[in-house]
């Protein structure tokens, strides 16, 4: 029950941040990109 509820809140987060997740995601793998080329 307890993890049904928390998953339920992690999903309607996640559709309320979509895309502040899209951006900050694009964020992220241009960072290990520059990380990558930077090796």
């Amino acid at each position: 029950m307890l993890d049904a509820l928390v998953f339920i809140k992690f999903v309607v987060i996640r559709k309320f941040y979509l895309i502040n997740d899209i951006k900050s995601g694009l964020i992220i793998v241009m960072v290990i990109r520059l990380m990558l080329a930077l090796k």
